[in-house]
């Protein structure tokens, strides 16, 4: 496959997966979704934040964050939106305080290529905040069993996904620490009307006893690597130190001899 066929494989992808959360079963996600946000990004704050991916929701899902200044860095043609690929960031490095990566880790080939741009980017002590649909989770049981995941193009479960312990790994090995793990979504992906109403429940009671089936999962990882600086040596003159050298007394001398 050609960068170009990648790359429009890449924007067909991200535009499906921005018009499946405008759907009746994307919005609710998405109102469960921007609460968790909300209170997870509240105590976070900056300069610079920058949401890859998902360049057609509106607003931001950095709205709720405290930074300054917030982009959007995606493959869609959206107004206000910077289009670029998430693994060749046009940005200076060190430069973000908050990343937010809406769904990229699922249309990535090569993950390992992304979160070195991520710690690139990222300032120290600065978190990368990672959005991605749980394989393991309700969600995912129901599509094996439902044939979702076999059928091409079918969303929300387009591109590739991976556990959150490899995602953890490959984080640890460029220095990031894993700060928190979050999952939402509990009812399985069919809820409507009347059976929706009777499994609300659930989204209560999954975080406590059973938060590994979470069909939507949050990764929050803090950037703990910094450079070092070499700091040369501040030498003295040796001079100074002769200067103040104590003169024998005769005192001290007169013991010598004694001993002699």
């Amino acid at each position: 496959m050609s960068a170009d066929d990648s790359k429009g494989e890449v924007m067909v992808g991200e535009q499906a997966l921005v018009e499946w959360y405008r759907s009746p079963q994307g919005r609710e996600v998405m109102g469960l979704l921007r609460a968790e946000l909300a209170e997870l990004l509240a105590e976070r704050f900056g300069y610079l934040g920058v949401q890859l991916g998902g360049g057609g929701m509106e607003p931001s899902l950095l709205d709720s964050s405290r930074v300054r200044q917030r982009e959007v860095i995606s493959s869609l043609p959206q107004r206000g939106t910077i289009r670029a690929s998430a693994q060749a960031l046009p940005l200076a490095s060190e430069c973000a305080d908050l990343l937010l990566l809406a769904h990229v880790l699922e249309r990535t080939a090569d993950p390992y290529p992304l979160f070195r741009e991520l710690e690139r980017v990222l300032v120290p002590e600065g978190d990368a905040v990672i959005l991605s649909f749980n394989p393991w989770g309700i969600w995912g049981v129901w599509s094996w069993f439902t044939g979702s995941l076999q059928r091409e193009g079918h969303e929300p479960w387009r591109g590739r996904f991976y556990s959150t312990r490899r995602v953890k790994d490959w984080l640890r090995l460029l220095g990031f620490e894993i700060v928190e793990v979050r999952r939402l979504v509990y009812r399985p992906p069919s809820w409507r009307g009347w059976l929706g109403c009777k499994l609300h429940w659930l989204e209560r009671a999954g975080p406590r006893w059973f938060p590994v089936l979470g069909g939507v999962q949050i990764i929050v990882a803090r950037k703990r690597r910094t450079r070092m600086t070499l700091i040369r040596p501040r030498w003295r003159r040796r001079s100074a130190i002769a200067s103040g050298v104590v003169k024998p007394t005769s005192r001290s001398m007169f013991r010598v001899d004694d001993r002699g």
